[in-house]
Formats: structure tokens, C-alpha cells, sequence
């Protein structure tokens, strides 16, 4: 049985390098950005949703059938400790919590949004210039204003994001979100990474002693 903790990062904040940090530890699997937040969501839906399902089945079953989704998407690793990463994982605290059965503990990188946009437009710069580049090429997105506008929109990766972590806070689970400030994990990585362990109330990596 692996025991399950949740990276839900903004983006351009450091959450990669706060993965490879964490993967040095021979007993943590940290996942790339992963599928799993929308799956459980899915089934989530799927579960309120299916008039087959509400006449047939408990939700019971559908806590069950999640927990098992949990350890079955991580059985690729045979290390003991997962860190799964998605930024869908903050809206559905209370869910993961139900399936789990157990109160979770989230880290969550943050910068400030400044720095967020000018890396996302510094990104956008040099990936554009690849033919097969993955950025969208949308009116909304013809000016630097309308890129800002976009990313920083209630749907945007930036506000999206924030959004969903704030509201995550409000609701009551402050408490069970480790915020890193990407200047301080850049700049005394070693106090940072001594106070995630704290958080996670594992013993400190010796590299990091």
C-alpha cells in the first residue's frame, strides 16, 4: 500500500524542480504532471450523473472503486512514498479525502504572479518559433496584453490555479497545503526542503542534512 501525497503547483513557480528534488529520495516516486486528478473527477461525475448507476450502485462504491484507482495508477513504482502532480487536485480535497479515507497533505510552489506571467511570455517567445509548438496561436493570444488576459483569466493556467488554491484555503484545508515560495526554494533550498519533510513528517533525506 503506498502512501500518497499531492503536488498542486502554479505554474512557472518551480514545481519541477521541487519534483526532482524530492525524487532524489530512493523511497519517493514523484509523477510527471499526471492524469489522475481528471479520472477521479470523471468518475465523480460519471457516479452523479448515469441514471444506471444512481438506481444501482452506492457511493460507497464509488470511494472504494477511487481508492483503488489511487494505488493501481501508481503500481508502475515500487517505491513506497507517491507524489502525485496535478493542478485539478485542490478543487476535489474533499473527495480524495473521502476516498482515501484520511485528511491529505498538499505542497503547493507559488511566486509571485509577475514573475509567473514574464516566465510564461518568455516561454511563449521561444516555443513559437517551432512550427510544431503546442502554444495556442488564438486571436486571444495575437498581443502580449491578450496573452496576460488569457493566462491570468479564471479559466487561465495562472488564475485557474490560483483560484483553485485559494478557495481550497477558504474552504478550510489551509492547514493541509505546504506553500514554497519559489525565491526561497531557489535561494536556502536547504531550510525549504527541511520544512517539507517537517510538513510530510518523514525523516530528512541525509543529502539534505
Amino acid at each position: 500500500m503506498k502512501e500518497i501525497f499531492f503536488i498542486n503547483g502554479m505554474p512557472r513557480s518551480g514545481s519541477t524542480l521541487l519534483c526532482n528534488i524530492l525524487a532524489q529520495n530512493p523511497d519517493f516516486h514523484v509523477t510527471p504532471t499526471s492524469g489522475l486528478s481528471e479520472l477521479v473527477r470523471g468518475i465523480h461525475q460519471f457516479w452523479r450523473q448515469s441514471p444506471v448507476i444512481k438506481a444501482s450502485e452506492t457511493n460507497q462504491k464509488q470511494l472504494q472503486i477511487i481508492n483503488d484507482l489511487f494505488q493501481s495508477y501508481h503500481s508502475d513504482t515500487s517505491r513506497p512514498v507517491v507524489f502525485n502532480k496535478s493542478r485539478g487536485w485542490a478543487s476535489i480535497i474533499e473527495l480524495v479525502e473521502n476516498a482515501l479515507n484520511r485528511p491529505i497533505k498538499m505542497l503547493a510552489t507559488t511566486r509571485k504572479i509577475t514573475g509567473i506571467l514574464a516566465s510564461l511570455e518568455k516561454l511563449y517567445r521561444k516555443e513559437i518559433k517551432n512550427i510544431d509548438s503546442p502554444m495556442e496561436i488564438s486571436p486571444a493570444m495575437a498581443t502580449l496584453e491578450g496573452r496576460v488576459n488569457t493566462w491570468s483569466s479564471p479559466e487561465g493556467l495562472v488564475g485557474g490555479t490560483f483560484n483553485g488554491l485559494r478557495d481550497a484555503a477558504m474552504r478550510g484545508h489551509r492547514e493541509k497545503i505546504h506553500f514554497i515560495d519559489f525565491d526561497e526554494l531557489t535561494a536556502t533550498p536547504k531550510r525549504c526542503i527541511k520544512s517539507i519533510y517537517d510538513f510530510l513528517e518523514k525523516p530528512l533525506y541525509r543529502d539534505w542534512e
